[in-house]
């Protein structure tokens, strides 16, 4: 509408009335009215007019050609998103990195430090995972590359380190030393990160300038050295110390004192085997015993079952873990691969490895000759153990010592490959372990294979070095090492096994059910769970100690609430469990004479709640029936 105003003023002038102005016929009082001068209101409809034009024409002038000889406006080109701009950015570096692989592998790659940069600026900045503050130390066991660095709102900077194709340098301090004196952000407070080779391997290998591939294998071929190297810069405490600590903390020798009548402990299959066994007694003469636990920091209470029993009575234990803790007594594991059940061998051949090397660093007087390794559902009698070991047989065997003993459950795969069954734990001497060791970082040793088996892979190690696994046997034929808990092996019966079970296909030797297959001298058990351990534990020693001692001179005197009459010493009580009760195995005693009912007021209290029980006379006093057998 100003256009059209403007238009007109200029076509009709000023004198003319404006569009607005009344009109009619000549003598009406329209026309007699006077007429009004447009230019006021007209001047500022063209002065505003004007303006619209000259900020059109100035907006245009930026769409006009820059060649300044007039070319017709164009259509304003909308922005690109920021992500379209950069997948097009990426594509184009793409076509690049295409363009000059076909011209030939002879280019020379970007160096070192410009290509960690530019790959960090794109999306490989994760794959650095941090491994210090300035000024600790670290171990690049696993490294490809290291950065020492900072990248903050504050500061951003980092000095990259190539580690393939050279050998590590032990352990280094996160600092200018290790990185040429430079400092990439003076000032600001700095760490080292550490790419490894399996995340270098997104890396191009024209800009990196090597293999990864190449670079994983050059780091695998490192020695097991690293691995031990690792585990001796945490806190290690003597293992002697662990176990005395473990004495403190549960008990004297693991053997906690319980009071007359308080034991309970289920008198099911597995009391029954462990009746069979004969507690060897400690003795001096016994060899230094070091006990070795594979297990997890979430397992705690697995490893108080074990340290609160049989772990106390070795003369040193090492409860090997994924933590380094010597508050709870673990120590940290550090091995290739995962922490998982299908990378066993490799969490085995770091613990023989450091064991080996804190023996050898070791005083004479706190070294140990022999070293047994298991999980955390394993019972040990390390009294029974010792003494196997300090037996002639072994002593001679191993021509005191100067040979390799590779001693447990024997077993044969189907591949004829005869080991010792992990499960059951197994044992070595000071010349086994040596000979193994040696040999670790070998390919007969699978040195870098992910595996659960092994039992199976230790006993092919040592194979090459002419150790293979004895007959732990005793002069029954029994063995001594069982891969299975009491209560299965109780129940376990051959004949109800299909010919194709691996037990029967994997075992050397005569196959025999309980009892005969049980020795009398065993020296351990798989599949116990904690509370498991700690029955067993019970059994052989307080509660046997305590209430089966003479069990064979009580005789029963009458059932619960029949009358008793006895000139000895009387107990009232249960001698076995019913059901799934856990109140079992407690008694109640009264002096000599005793003449009254068999009842629970009698002795002053229950001492087998939910239990049926009876009254049993010293076998040495009168009124004992002895006509319906001893207890």
């Amino acid at each position: 509408k100003a256009t059209v105003s403007v238009l007109n003023w200029f076509r009709r002038g000023p004198e003319e009335a404006a569009p607005w102005a009344p009109s009619g016929p000549r003598g009406s009082r329209a026309a007699m009215l006077p007429r009004r001068r447009g230019w006021p209101l007209q001047r500022v409809c063209a002065a505003l007019s004007l303006l619209v034009l000259l900020l059109w024409w100035s907006a245009a002038q930026s769409f006009i050609g820059e060649d300044g000889q007039g070319a017709p406006l164009q259509k304003p080109v909308q922005r690109q998103p920021r992500q379209e701009e950069q997948q097009q950015q990426q594509q184009q570096q793409q076509q690049q990195q295409q363009q000059q692989q076909q011209q030939g592998e002879a280019q020379a790659p970007v160096p070192f430090q410009d290509a960690f940069a530019l790959q960090d600026r794109n999306s490989f900045a994760p794959l650095w995972k941090r491994v210090a503050e300035e000024g600790e130390k670290f171990h690049p066991a696993r490294c490809a590359a290291i950065r020492y660095g900072v990248a903050s709102a504050r500061a951003s900077g980092f000095i990259y380190r190539r580690l393939c194709s050279a050998k590590p340098d032990g352990w280094l301090m996160c600092g200018r030393d290790a990185f040429d004196q430079v400092d990439p952000a003076p000032g600001v407070p700095k760490g080292c990160q550490c790419m490894e080779a399996e995340g270098i391997q997104a890396l191009p290998k024209h800009i990196v300038g090597f293999d990864a591939l190449e670079c994983l294998s050059e780091i695998e071929d490192r020695s097991i050295q690293v691995q031990v190297d690792l585990m001796f810069g945490q806190e290690v405490v003597h293992p002697s110390k662990l176990r005395r600590a473990a004495v403190e903390k549960y008990g004297a020798a693991g053997r906690p004192s319980q009071p007359e009548g308080r034991c309970r402990v289920r008198l099911d299959g597995q009391e029954k085997v462990l009746d069979r066994i004969a507690h060897a007694p400690p003795s001096p003469t016994h060899p230094r015993l070091l006990c070795m636990v594979y297990t997890m920091a979430k397992k705690a209470d697995a490893q108080a079952a074990i340290l609160s029993t049989w772990g106390a009575e070795c003369d040193g234990v090492w409860m090997m873990s994924t933590e380094n803790d010597p508050a709870t007594m673990q120590v940290k594991v550090h091995h290739e691969g995962a922490e998982e059940y299908h990378n066993m061998w490799q969490k085995s051949r770091s613990m023989w490895a450091f064991a080996h090397a804190w023996n050898e660093r070791a005083a004479a007087e706190d070294r140990f000759e022999w070293f047994v390794i298991g999980g955390d559902d394993l019972y040990i009698l390390p009294d029974n153990l010792r003494a196997y070991l300090g037996s002639q047989e072994i002593r001679a065997a191993s021509e005191d010592g100067k040979k390799g003993m590779f001693l447990g459950r024997r077993f044969r795969t189907d591949g004829g490959t005869l080991f010792n069954s992990g499960g059951a734990g197994y044992v070595l001497n000071r010349a086994a372990l040596a000979a193994a060791v040696e040999r670790f970082d070998s390919v007969k040793c699978y040195a870098h294979q992910r595996t659960s088996t092994e039992d199976v892979v230790i006993a092919e190690c040592l194979a090459d070095a002419g150790i293979t696994p004895y007959n732990t046997r005793d002069a029954s034929n029994a063995e001594r090492f069982n891969c299975f808990a009491p209560e299965y092996t109780y129940s376990f019966r051959l004949a109800e096994q299909p010919k194709d079970y691996w037990f029967l296909r994997y075992t050397v030797g005569d196959l025999l059910d309980f009892p005969d297959a049980v020795s009398n001298e065993t020296v351990s058990f798989h599949y116990m769970s904690p509370g498991a351990i700690r029955a067993a534990h019970q059994t052989l020693h307080p509660c046997r100690d305590h209430l089966r001692s003479g069990a064979e001179q009580w005789r029963l005197c009458a059932r619960e609430g029949e009358m008793c009459k006895c000139d000895a010493a009387v107990r009232f009580g249960a001698w076995t469990c019913f059901d799934d009760t856990d109140a079992c195995y407690g008694f109640r005693e009264k002096d000599a004479p005793f003449d009254g009912e068999c009842l629970t007021y009698a002795f002053g209290g229950d001492p087998a709640p939910g239990v049926v029980k009876a009254c049993y006379c010293n076998g040495t006093g009168s009124g004992a029936r002895w006509d319906e057998g001893s207890a």
